[in-house]
């Protein structure tokens, strides 16, 4: 195909897959249809079992793959109307999951193709492309895929405008409930608003530093409140209880716990109770270490060659500043695993969710050199 056909393929592709809903738990409806679409390109396809009702896709011949690109299926629940309304404008495509992740899915298969035409044979690569679920909420594809298959080495596919993601920033989430107390606001002096107390704790969290350096890659440790819950005007009374939701990044350098206990030592000064957020796994909270692998490995070389390659510009390095598939594939999987893909984060999950489709194909390209490397065993992925 002709670059013009190639770009107008894309498109096409990506404008089908954002008008399939397919917000976590519900992502039935795109599994089957990329299972069709996979076999309609003569591409090998199979379910993967996530549990008994659930499952992810695995497109390849490789039944035991050493490097597998990761892409997830899922979506956000979106907060505005007609989010699944795709939108083209020039090279531009609109509508929820654009950029994540599913320009990353376009992507992979668009890889596969143009690999195949180049002479690249496909059905020898110990190579697969894992199109997870759950990604959004608790991560339960990445979790199976990880433990089924155990892979060398994983590319999880996010925007990072075509940067390679080495590290990735550990998470903690907390939901924190300060009280007060209520009075009619004809007579508030009595009372001690909750929402004042809150609205003190977040600006004292704002700016509060961590005790740990600063990562190179992912920046400073902080804490930022995205949720305030607090009061009714139709009360006309000063609110008695605020609740926040608190979401904390974490550099390399400093863990969790120490995370948790400096929020609760802040929420002391206001009596608030500070909790971890539950993911609903039974015994699983909504927090995870920073973690990264080394500029050393093999993939991170092999990767940063292709895009020498293809755009001739050398690779730009940097780490995903929140969780992504990549954590499961290093934890569970024993996978040396980066973030690397299509578009740009700061644009997903909004109304302003948007992709060029040039950048797909710059991705597919970059993925079309590293699989000639893996064919031309310049890059033996079978050995560790």
């Amino acid at each position: 195909m002709r670059s013009a056909e190639i770009l107008t393929w894309a498109r096409e592709e990506l404008t089908k897959l954002i008008e399939i809903p397919s917000v976590s738990g519900k992502e039935q409806q795109i599994l089957t249809y990329l299972e069709k679409r996979a076999r309609e390109l003569d591409l090998p396809v199979r379910r993967s079992a996530v549990s008994s009702s659930q499952w992810n896709l695995l497109i390849g011949n490789c039944s035991a793959p050493c490097l597998i690109f990761v892409a997830h299926v899922d979506t956000v629940e979106p907060a505005w109307e007609r989010a699944t309304a795709a939108r083209v404008r020039g090279n531009s495509v609109w509508g929820l999951g654009a950029v994540d992740d599913k320009g990353g899915i376009v992507a992979c298969l668009l890889a596969l193709m143009l690999a195949r035409k180049t002479g690249v044979h496909l059905e020898e690569l110990p190579v697969a492309v894992g199109l997870t679920i759950d990604e959004e909420v608790n991560g339960t594809g990445s979790l199976a895929l990880a433990k089924a298959f155990q892979p060398a080495y994983a590319i999880v596919l996010e925007g990072t405008d075509l940067g390679i993601a080495v590290a990735e920033a550990g998470h903690v989430d907390l939901r924190v409930v300060i009280r007060g107390k209520s009075v009619h606001t004809g007579r508030f002096e009595e009372g001690d608003s909750a929402l004042l107390k809150a609205a003190r704790f977040a600006g004292d969290l704002a700016s509060h530093s961590f005790d740990s350096p600063i990562d190179p890659l992912i920046g400073r440790s902080a804490a930022n409140v995205i949720a305030f819950h607090s009061g009714s005007a139709e009360l006309n009374a000063i609110p008695d209880r605020a609740e926040l939701y608190v979401v904390a990044r974490l550099g390399r350098g400093i863990s969790v716990q120490q995370v948790f206990s400096d929020i609760c030592n802040i929420g002391e000064r206001y009596g608030a109770e500070v909790d971890l957020v539950e993911t609903g796994i039974p015994g699983q909270m909504e927090c995870s270490e920073p973690l990264g692998i080394s500029m050393d490995s093999r993939l991170v070389s092999a990767l940063q060659k292709a895009i020498q390659g293809t755009t001739g510009r050398p690779a730009k390095i940097l780490a995903s500043p929140s969780w992504t598939d990549m954590h499961n594939l290093i934890e569970y999987g024993g996978s040396e695993a980066v973030v690397f893909g299509p578009g740009r984060l700061q644009d997903a999950h909004g109304k302003r969710e948007h992709i060029d489709v040039r950048d797909i194909l710059g991705c597919a390209e970059v993925f079309v050199g590293l699989l000639q490397q893996i064919h031309s065993e310049e890059f033996l992925i079978g050995e560790t």
